[in-house]
């Protein structure tokens, strides 16, 4: 039987571990995780994607396969009213100056955006489906070294040959109008030769793509930190050489064993529990 095993960090910009504009969520027993970056240029896009990671673990499971049905009937719709509700409850508290500031911001752009990857991960068929857009990211590592790169950013060839993102400050995204900017970008993946799985926002994932193309192995690294307060000391030295930006949100998810009835139950590919992860 395939076992998973997740860590996740959420950071902002100041080391806020709210995430400030990024958000994500796990429903463990559905193996469903999620994350969301808000843009920046829109008005109170932490709450779009917020609701976009709620929403999607708590009612997307086992639909993905009929996504653009469930994002047109469900997601989209209760983004929107989720949006509307908040930004008026959130006026109401205003008055004065930052009332005047807000108003100013709230006509100047009129809605909230957010990227978003979300994935499920099928236990028992061993298969992996995801739904994506913008430059939120999965990433999938393989055993035999190599990996995958899923969003939908433009792609371009990398020094190494490899298929890879050009992140930049234009991409898709979900709207609080009930509508999206760009395409979803949906599939399904089999898990077998897969020993990992990452999803992160874009201020992360332009750091774990360069070291995944350098043939480092990222992943490792953030999974043997030692907790939040080993993910905000590499965020900061990496900060300091540019590599990073934005706030960060990163699920980290370790895959092990086979689909039931192809291999015994117990197969750990790792050997070995590893230290503050959750396993499902």
């Amino acid at each position: 039987m395939i076992t998973v095993e997740y860590k996740t960090f959420l950071l902002g910009k100041d080391n806020e571990d709210n995430g400030r504009q990024d958000a994500l969520a796990v429903n463990a027993p559905l193996s469903m995780f999620a994350v969301a970056d808000g843009v920046s240029n829109s008005f109170r896009p932490d709450i779009v994607s917020r609701s976009l990671c709620d929403i999607f673990t708590r009612e997307a499971g086992g639909r993905l396969a009929q996504w653009p049905a469930f994002c047109e009937e469900v997601l989209l719709p209760a983004v929107r009213q989720i949006w509307e509700s908040e930004v008026k409850a959130y006026f109401e508290t205003l008055s004065g100056r930052l009332l005047r500031h807000e108003t100013y911001n709230y006509e100047n752009w009129r809605v909230g955006a957010s990227t978003f990857c979300g994935i499920q991960v099928d236990r028992a068929d061993g298969r992996l489906s995801y739904a994506v857009i913008g430059d939120s990211t999965l990433f999938v590592n393989y055993l035999d070294g190599t990996f995958g790169e899923y969003n939908s950013n433009p792609r371009v060839t990398g020094e190494n040959g490899e298929d890879i993102t050009e992140y930049s400050n234009v991409t898709s995204a979900v709207l609080s109008d009930g509508s999206i900017a760009g395409e979803w970008h949906t599939g399904e993946l089999a898990l077998e030769g897969v020993g990992s799985v990452a999803l992160m926002t874009d201020g992360m994932a332009k750091w774990f793509q360069k070291r995944c193309a350098g043939g480092e192995v990222p992943f490792d690294t953030l999974w043997n930190l030692s907790g939040m307060d080993g993910f905000r000391a590499l965020a900061e030295e990496a900060r300091k050489g540019y590599e990073m930006d934005d706030d960060l949100a990163v699920i980290l998810v370790r895959i092990a064993g086979s689909p039931e009835g192809d291999g015994p139950a117990d197969v750990n590919l790792f050997g070995r529990k590893w230290k503050n992860s959750h396993t499902i």
